[in-house]
């Protein structure tokens, strides 16, 4: 790909970036308009429900992912809403008192009532927040708006994953790799034929992969509560990069055939990367790497536990990444949330990255080094790339140009975003 006649696209003005961290202490609420009906997001049994906290959202429960129970761990919760507000009570289970509740970002000026072991508060509008009960483990809440242009689970252009075609088993037990790469396959070959997108149809359900490769003219469709889980064994993977700081070799668990375009994720579903019993098996993974590929969009999936840095555009361009939630470990290094490598025309928007290392940033390598060896073509420049609308939780950086930067860096911006705790807030 020519990066020279890459097209330019236009992705806002420069604002200031606010750093807050978020306190909210008991008060009296506002009155409230009518509320909003709520679709919370399921657990499936490849994750734990929390043991910590329960969540309802205007009466309706809504389960919370216990995410990993260790010191810097946290829990989250995931639901849609329509128009309206939506009051979160979010509640101990040990049954101790709420004294003060914690919200990020400050700067939304969340106001919550406790009882007992309660506390309760309102949004009127979907947004990414972190909560903390006193001096508790955080929460994550989610709140997204209600789905719309949803696909049919089945009909013409439609392929369905574990339909008879495209046999798949949503219980995570057994490989549903050939399954799903078969319906990718074929929706590609409707799309490129049709001048369109073929739909790939997830269901609810765990489906365990091996790689995955994402082809051209593709809108893969993932309904809530379906996840697509790495399985902690690297002879199932492909050997694509080595990470000389871990001495690790990584595998490009789901990746753009290189030379591919018009490639759209979406929906509400989960992609895992099972991080921390596979690097305890001897390897690492980019979750998703969407590599020399083109007009390229994903818009509501959650990224979880990568045991490298999860997402990688490189050298593409014409990409969106949208309301897109990375939840990796704060028990693991060198986790970053999305890395932009070498792309040009780049928006990452309306979204919430959390993990040991740097949530947002660029970066640019020399070639053939361990990780870069296998990229196709020459080093690109990193250009017009827009970080903005997030909310970043990091041990390290906030949001970051570089390390490294081999090539230039041009017209890198970060605006309207939030950063809840981080070692460093921007370099």
């Amino acid at each position: 790909m020519d990066s020279a006649n890459r097209r330019r696209r236009g992705m806002g003005v420069l604002a200031t970036l606010a750093l807050a961290i978020g306190l909210v202490v008991a008060g009296g609420a506002p009155a409230q308009a009518a509320p909003a009906t709520i679709q919370p997001v399921p657990i499936t049994a490849a994750h734990a429900v929390s043991t910590v906290y329960s969540l309802t959202v205007n009466g309706t429960p809504v389960p919370v992912n216990g995410y990993a129970n260790y010191g810097d761990g946290y829990d989250y919760a995931e639901f849609a809403m329509g128009t309206g507000i939506a009051q979160i009570t979010i509640t101990k289970l040990d049954g101790t008192a709420v004294s003060k509740t914690y919200i990020t970002p400050i700067k939304d000026s969340h106001v919550a009532t406790h009882s007992g072991a309660s506390s309760t508060f309102t949004i009127s509008a979907p947004k990414y927040l972190i909560v903390k009960l006193d001096t508790g483990r955080r929460i994550i809440i989610s709140a997204e708006a209600a789905e719309t242009n949803v696909p049919a689970a089945s009909g013409p252009g439609i392929f369905r994953v574990g339909s008879a075609a495209y046999p798949a088993d949503p219980s995570g037990n057994t490989l549903s790799t050939t399954g799903v790469q078969a319906a990718i396959n074929a929706a590609s070959a409707y799309g490129t034929a049709g001048g369109t997108r073929g739909i790939v149809y997830v269901p609810a359900g765990v489906y365990t992969l091996a790689n995955i490769e994402l082809r051209s003219n593709i809108d893969v469709y993932f309904a809530p509560g379906s996840v697509w889980r790495m399985r902690a064994d690297k002879s199932l993977y492909t050997v694509d990069a080595h990470k000389s700081s871990q001495n690790r070799d990584l595998t490009w668990w789901i990746q753009t055939e290189f030379g591919s375009e018009n490639i759209t994720m979406r929906g509400r579903g989960t992609l895992d990367g099972n991080g921390k019993a596979a690097f305890a098996s001897g390897f690492g993974m980019n979750i998703l790497a969407p590599i020399a590929t083109s007009n390229f969009r994903l818009d509501g999936l959650t990224i979880r536990e990568a045991a490298s840095w999860a997402v990688i555009p490189t050298r593409s361009d014409d990409l969106e990444f949208t309301h897109m939630k990375i939840f990796n470990r704060f028990d693991m290094g060198e986790n970053d949330g999305i890395d932009v490598i070498e792309s040009q025309d780049v928006l990452v928007q309306y979204g919430i990255a959390i993990g040991h290392d740097d949530p947002y940033s660029t970066k640019s390598w020399p070639k053939s080094v361990g990780i870069t060896i296998n990229w196709p073509g020459d080093p690109e420049v990193v250009q017009n790339v827009a970080f903005d609308r997030l909310i970043s939780w990091t041990g390290c950086f906030g949001f970051k140009v570089g390390q490294g930067v081999v090539s230039s860096h041009t017209d890198v911006r970060f605006t309207n975003s939030v950063i809840h705790d981080s070692s460093v807030g921007r370099a």
